[in-house]
């Protein structure tokens, strides 16, 4: 926080929520970048306090001593409103709350946190810090259960569990390495392993990306199927290595009875596919019809499939197929899409919800206008 503080007798301190904060002179202002040359009258001072917010409504005091020790109790004061962004979350229709990670930048660092956001009033409620990556965790809201992957040393990686209404966090199994081995042409890239999981199964699903040649990409995608009760892990399905033009999904989003992938599209967009849950079979969804996006959430019972991309929104149609923009902004736009983290749709209020990492915000897309509004935000206009 920053401000102008004076007094005819001189300002000696500025405190700011019992902080005190640092303060510019005239003489010092005159050389500075922050604050211009004549920008401060004799007798005036430039102030700055770094200070701690809490979720929710903060009242903010600043209090000022002048050169004799007069100290002026409530200077000024105002209420500031802050929230913690889940750019990557899992909606919860029933409940009506978005479920996940936050990241917000302190004094010493970037800070990870697990949020509850209720969608009707606002209300956030902060849970613990987990340091889970955003692509490896899912959400199963009727067990009130967060899942996520950690790495804690080599070749090890545990799925893990924090029970939110224990505030409780456990280790549910680790996962063999051999599941995860590609054979010895491929490296796994473990900086995108997507974890999809919800109440309507008994199994969470993780997709894990393989490089071949570091100037090629992704050559092979891997998904496996892991039981939540520890039975043993299944390949789902997998690349088949070998072929002309090789299935290589980069991103899966779950159904009731299907998993929907979207595929590498360097070089030229592909079909999006369904891949069944009880045997791994796949098939086209969109066969002619290539679809690139940073993310998707499919609607299979209207026949639809919602694509987060930098030109907009886009809402395939897989019975013709066919796409069409339905919120397109222009470049530059300050709500434009350009690190999209989460897509998810919010039947209930006709819209997309969209997390996005570079707006540090969840954005609502009206189905029928195209319209974006900042649902949740930290600093976004709308339009």
């Amino acid at each position: 926080m920053r401000g102008i503080a004076a007094d005819p007798e001189g300002v000696a301190s500025v405190i700011v929520n019992g902080v005190p904060a640092a303060i510019t002179r005239v003489a010092a202002a005159a050389s500075t970048a922050g604050v211009a040359k004549g920008q401060l009258a004799e007798g005036e001072v430039e102030w700055s306090a770094e200070i701690a917010l809490d979720s929710g409504d903060n009242q903010i005091v600043v209090a000022v001593e002048d050169e004799s020790g007069e100290i002026t109790e409530s200077a000024a004061s105002s209420t500031i409103t802050y929230v913690e962004v889940p750019v990557s979350f899992n909606l919860d229709t029933v409940r009506g709350r978005i479920v996940g990670l936050s990241y917000t930048l302190t004094p010493t660092g970037y800070a990870q946190h697990l949020i509850e956001h209720e969608l009707a009033t606002g209300s956030q409620e902060v849970f613990d810090t987990l340091w889970a990556a955003p692509e490896s965790s899912c959400f199963r809201a009727v067990e009130d259960q967060f899942l996520y992957l950690q790495h804690p040393t080599e070749n090890v990686w545990e799925l893990r569990q924090y029970d939110l209404g224990a505030r409780a966090e456990a280790l549910l199994f680790q996962i063999p390495s051999a599941d995860l081995d590609p054979g010895p042409d491929f490296q796994p890239w473990l900086y995108t392993l997507r974890l999809e999981c919800d109440s309507n199964h008994t199994s969470a699903y993780l997709l894990v990306n393989y490089v071949g040649d570091p100037n090629i990409g992704f050559e092979k995608a891997r998904v496996l199927e892991i039981p939540l009760d520890g039975s043993p892990i299944e390949i789902l399905t997998e690349t088949d290595t070998g072929v002309p033009e090789p299935w290589v999904a980069t991103d899966i989003a779950l159904t009731a009875e299907t998993l929907v992938a979207q595929q590498n599209f360097v070089g030229s967009p592909k079909p999006l596919t369904s891949i069944s849950l009880a045997d791994g079979t796949r098939e086209d969804l969109t066969p002619g019809l290539g679809v690139a996006g940073l993310a998707l959430a499919p609607a299979l019972e209207s026949d639809r499939v919602y694509v987060a991309t930098l030109q907009g929104v886009d809402e395939v149609d897989i019975s013709v197929p066919s796409t069409r923009n339905i919120s397109e902004v222009e470049a530059g736009s300050p709500v434009g899409f350009y690190q999209v983290r989460e897509v998810a749709i919010d039947s209930a209020n006709n819209r997309i919800l969209v997390g996005d990492s570079d707006l540090d915000a969840v954005v609502a897309v009206d189905l029928a206008t195209g319209e974006r509004t900042k649902l949740i935000a930290r600093n976004v206009g709308e339009g």
